[in-house]
């Protein structure tokens, strides 16, 4: 499901409003799905949150220090910009220059 839900996020664009909607909506779901279930579904949902993280940045500095507080450890760096270029308020060049 979380492979699911990763693709279709990336055929997504965002702002920062909904970047945080995202956030809060796949963290409900996360804590949904943990109690119905046995298996550990944060360590399922790991990628997503990452790229939840990522879309609900204030500033592109903010992303950039997630990446170097080790805080994106399932992403790299090409899926980083992938992501990032989902907010139609980022630059594009910005995004290439400081990633």
């Amino acid at each position: 499901m979380s492979q699911y839900l990763e693709k279709l996020v990336l055929t997504c664009s965002f702002n920062q409003l909904g970047g945080l909607l995202f956030d809060k909506r796949l963290r409900s779901l996360v804590t949904f799905l943990s109690t119905k279930t046995q298996w550990s579904v944060r360590d399922k949902f790991i990628r997503l949150t990452q790229l939840a993280l990522l879309l609900s940045s204030e500033k592109l500095a903010e992303a950039s220090e997630y990446l170097d507080n080790k805080m994106l450890t399932r992403l790299g760096v090409t899926e980083l910009k992938q992501a990032l270029k989902l907010r139609i308020d980022y630059k594009n060049e910005d995004i290439d220059r400081d990633f």
